[in-house]
């Protein structure tokens, strides 16, 4: 398959590897948590001179974690972080060219991905201060509507009570001019 690359490793989690090729090697079954998967790829690498790859036509389904969760366990321990490091500085020292070019190439791709989600990360804030942007405008618009609409209706109730007192006056001159008409 043409999108199969060659990377530095891959998690066990679903791995396929022949049982003969796995017998050579020797699980380290020194890690408390994490790691033997790592180191095995590494072992394949330096010992059988084998190529580790990523298949992402393929697929499985694994429930991470689920084992360790059971009894309370999360991520990696430090010390098994440690003994990773310290096997992959030694298959490092060791490394053919080809081995490192797999190396380069991983971090090449790891860094054009990255990049592509700063880019992508950068343009989703971009387009978030846009539609922000465009909120506050909006809201601007609406509280000076709002201003103008209080203003307008205090015009309103003033020029109405006005009228009232135009009214009671209009009443009461009417009241006045019957009287002397009455007198």
């Amino acid at each position: 398959d043409a999108s199969t690359i060659e990377v530095p490793a891959v998690t066990a989690a679903v791995a396929m590897i022949p049982r003969t090729t796995f017998l050579k090697l020797r699980l380290n079954e020194s890690y408390q948590r994490c790691g033997e998967d790592i180191e095995l790829n590494l072992d394949l690498r330096q010992t059988l001179q084998g190529h580790v790859l990523l298949c992402p036509a393929l697929s499985g389904v694994h429930a991470e974690s689920a084992t360790r969760a059971e009894v309370g366990e999360r991520g990696n321990t430090s010390e098994d972080q440690v003994n990773m490091r310290a096997r992959r500085r030694r298959f490092l020292e060791q490394a053919s060219s080809a081995q490192l070019l797999v190396e380069l190439s991983m971090a090449n791709r790891e860094r054009l991905l990255t990049n592509r989600a700063i880019a992508e990360t950068k343009e989703s804030f971009r387009h978030q201060q846009e539609v922000i942007d465009r909120q506050r405008k909006e809201l601007d618009e609406e509280l000076k509507r709002d201003v103008q609409l209080a203003r307008l209706q205090k015009d309103r109730d003033h020029w109405q009570r006005q009228a009232q007192v135009l009214q009671l006056e209009s009443l009461r001159l009417q009241d006045a001019i019957q009287r002397q008409g009455e007198a």
